[in-house]
């Protein structure tokens, strides 16, 4: 519970051959893993409704046209890990329940616990 779990979010693009198949994949973006600080943490999210869960969901899409791709990928480049929340989520594993009570996010953890945003770019 108290190891750094890198994140970030990543978006590549291939050209398609005449035949559909893709060619060489290149990177459009590769999101930071340095969790220095707290951030690129999983451990700096939560799905907003409940504070034991590590989850940054799954905002992952792509769409392409023949002359352009988008994407779109959440990123926790801008979250910081929650010292109480970490140990709120410890005591509970241990404890096989939730151990409460729970810590206050708004007045127990940095404003940027929970900080995850959805980025989008396009080739074109």
């Amino acid at each position: 519970m108290t190891s750094p779990r890198p994140y970030h979010g990543v978006f590549l693009t291939a050209p398609l051959g005449a035949g559909g198949a893709p060619g060489s994949w290149s990177v459009v973006y590769n999101g930071s893993t340095v969790t220095t600080g707290g951030h690129n943490d999983l451990r700096g999210t939560y799905p907003g409704h409940d504070i034991y869960q590590e989850r940054v969901g799954d905002y992952v899409y792509a769409a392409a046209t023949a002359t352009y791709g988008l994407g779109v990928w959440t990123d926790a480049q801008n979250a910081t890990v929650c010292t109480p929340v970490q140990d709120y989520r410890a005591a509970s594993l241990a404890a096989g329940t939730l151990a409460l009570p729970a810590p206050w996010p708004l007045g127990d953890c940095p404003d940027t616990f929970g900080n995850t945003d959805t980025w989008s770019a396009t080739t074109g």
